[in-house]
């Protein structure tokens, strides 16, 4: 008898085991990841010469709030095709960026991005010359990694993105202003 309870308790304690692991299994592969493309366009009334290399990470540290990434290759932070660099390291999301495209005489440079809890995307800034100064293309495309990329892309709408691209334009036109009158 005492051995029917045991087997009966090893039984039933293999079975819930069994049905945690099968439900943890289950939510794993239940995961269906999200895609989103958002593209903008804005014009800066400077030459390309001056607006281009505002899109490299040294470039960026002109202009953007906050932006203050760590070289990891090459240490200087000199714009190079295959360079990587991290940013948000005290902030609340570390993004890990290698350089993927610099192409300085078409005024393209892409980056693939990771922030490793949450999503991987792209992102690409295209610099043409425009009548009035130079016309800057500049695409987000993210994947989500989990259900915190998930909830990042649905929130990510055509109206938050163009928000954050006239912030960059905004941003970009205020250090050519600095610049001026210096």
């Amino acid at each position: 008898m005492k051995f029917c309870r045991l087997l009966f308790c090893v039984t039933l304690s293999c079975t819930g085991l069994w049905y945690v692991a099968a439900k943890e299994n289950e939510m794993k592969t239940s995961f269906e990841a999200l895609r989103i493309r958002r593209e903008n366009v804005f014009t800066v009334n400077q030459p390309i010469e001056k607006v281009f290399p505002l899109f490299t990470p040294r470039g960026e540290e002109l202009w953007g709030e906050g932006w203050r990434p760590t070289y990891i290759y090459p240490k200087s932070g000199e714009a190079e095709e295959g360079m990587v660099f991290v940013t948000g390291q005290s902030r609340a999301e570390r993004v890990i960026w290698r350089m993927l495209v610099y192409d300085r005489p078409r005024g393209r440079v892409k980056y693939s991005r990771i922030s490793p809890s949450s999503r991987y995307g792209d992102v690409e800034v295209e610099c043409l010359t425009d009548a009035a100064g130079t016309k800057v293309k500049v695409t987000y495309e993210f994947t989500a990694l989990s259900e915190a990329g998930n909830t990042f892309i649905r929130e990510f709408t055509e109206e938050k993105y163009r928000v954050m691209i006239g912030e960059w334009k905004t941003a970009i036109q205020q250090y050519f202003l600095r610049a001026k009158s210096s």
